[in-house]
């Protein structure tokens, strides 16, 4: 997936917390916790900071 037009860090993140939004929807996770994770992930695809 070299130089594909989709493998960039941006999508990479989104992809990354759809799945963290799933996994705290199915598991309840605390709204704080939850939070913290998607600034995390956000942060690790240039969107933060």
């Amino acid at each position: 997936m070299k130089n594909h037009p989709l493998a960039t860090k941006e999508v990479v993140a989104m992809v990354l917390i759809a799945l963290l939004v799933a996994v705290a929807m199915l598991k309840g996770i605390d709204s704080y916790l939850y939070f913290a994770g998607v600034a995390a992930i956000a942060g690790l695809g240039g969107y933060v900071g």
